[in-house]
């Protein structure tokens, strides 16, 4: 059985508006932005949209907030 290999676009909600986000590549390997993300890597996201390209079956999780 093959498996697609799909890409997502994040764009906060509240761009610009004291918000931001952290994510986690929990399983696989994506591409975020042109960094490359293992498992249990994690990023920062500040005023900026995000596009994440699995490269391989992956799991993440986005978590949005306010900026402390």
């Amino acid at each position: 059985m093959q498996r697609r290999i799909r890409s997502r676009r994040y764009a906060a909600k509240n761009k610009g508006k004291n918000r931001q986000a952290y994510l986690v590549q929990i399983e696989g390997t994506s591409d975020c932005n042109n960094t490359m993300l293992n498992m249990r890597d994690a990023l920062e996201i500040t005023e900026e949209d995000i596009k994440i390209k699995a490269m391989e079956i992956s799991h993440f999780l986005v978590v949005e907030m306010k900026k402390g």
